[in-house]
């Protein structure tokens, strides 16, 4: 099976390489926890590769062995592992589970059950850390209510279309930002509508115990009037350091509800339509500034782009042209 479009995150050329196993498993240990790992067959030769960085709450790793290895993490520490293999084959076994992986499938290994995992000698695959109390938190705000009892997920998901390619797109999109771009990321609202964004995609994606609430509908009654309230708020004020979170803790409402009002009335997310605000805003600006007064950085800036080059994608997307053009008519 082919690798999932937006799959592929990183260029091996920006991932620190090791020859010696002990070396690369310290390395691994600093990002995932304590784990041992052991050599398959034979061959004592390891081209070992590894890449991670951290945003707050999520940690994005890269890794690959070149050679087959068997992987025991045990019981991980506080965290899910979102396991996302980009070539090869493994298997990974989480408590009773267990499921073949490769390029299209994904996992969810849960803290609380004991893991292992065996890598093909061409296995290279993303390990995408989220602490559990933190993913927890923003699944209580998506539903509204207290958890009664702890999230448990399906081991195994699908990528490779739908909700899932969406998810290891956008986890691509993000790990190519925080190689080539960092300074996305300074900022902790930029950072934090981020980690919002990767949580909420993997629990509308992956199968767990609380999927069926998740997905269901809010009441139409209340669809209009929290829809139109929103809208004013963002409206007014645009350039607001707006959330999901934020804009349904102002109408006393979960953030699942004000998902689903708004793309039951409006067809797009409460976010995707503050960006399109956004974009509004800042052409207008564009079109009143003086090219050597201003700068489409500093536009940008104003109206909460905090990538000049995601600003200049979606201006052109939505009007056929570069903020840059717009600046100089």
């Amino acid at each position: 099976m082919g690798e999932p479009a937006g799959a592929q995150p990183f260029d091996a050329s920006q991932r620190v390489s090791f020859s010696d196993l002990d070396q690369m498993r310290e390395a691994v240990t600093r990002s995932l926890g304590p784990h041992r790992v052991t050599l398959v067959g034979r061959t004592k030769n390891v081209s070992a590769h590894f890449w991670t960085k951290r945003m707050r709450d999520i940690v994005v790793n890269d890794l690959s062995y070149g050679t087959e290895v068997d992987i025991d993490a045990g019981h991980l520490d506080s965290f899910f592992a979102v396991v996302i293999p980009l070539s090869g084959v493994s298997v990974i076994r989480n408590g009773r589970q267990q499921v073949r992986l490769q390029p299209g499938h994904a996992a969810v290994a849960a803290p609380t059950e004991y893991s292992k995992q065996r890598l093909t000698e061409g296995c290279r695959q993303n390990v995408v850390r989220i602490e559990q109390p933190v993913l927890e938190a923003h699944l209580r705000d998506l539903l509204g209510h207290p958890l009664p009892v702890p999230l448990s997920f399906r081991l195994g998901f699908e990528v490779a279309s739908g909700s899932g390619k969406a998810f290891a797109e956008d986890l691509a999109l993000v790990a190519r930002r925080l190689v080539n771009d960092p300074a996305a990321y300074e900022s902790p609202y930029a950072t934090s509508s981020t980690e919002q964004n990767l949580m909420t995609r993997l629990l509308l994606t992956a199968t767990h115990n609380y999927s069926d609430q998740l997905h269901g509908e809010p009441p139409k009654s209340i669809s209009g009037r929290l829809v139109t309230a929103v809208v004013e708020i963002v409206r007014a004020h645009p350039e607001w350091n707006h959330t999901s979170r934020s804009l349904a803790r102002a109408q006393g409402v979960s953030v699942r509800t004000l998902e689903r009002a708004f793309r039951r009335d409006m067809g797009i997310g409460p976010m995707a339509y503050l960006r399109g605000v956004r974009l509004e805003r800042a052409r207008s600006a564009l079109r009143a500034a003086a090219p050597t007064e201003v700068s489409v950085g500093a536009i940008a800036r104003e109206w909460g782009f905090v990538s000049r080059s995601r600003f200049a994608a979606d201006y052109r997307e939505r009007y056929g042209e570069l903020p840059s053009q717009t600046l100089r008519k």
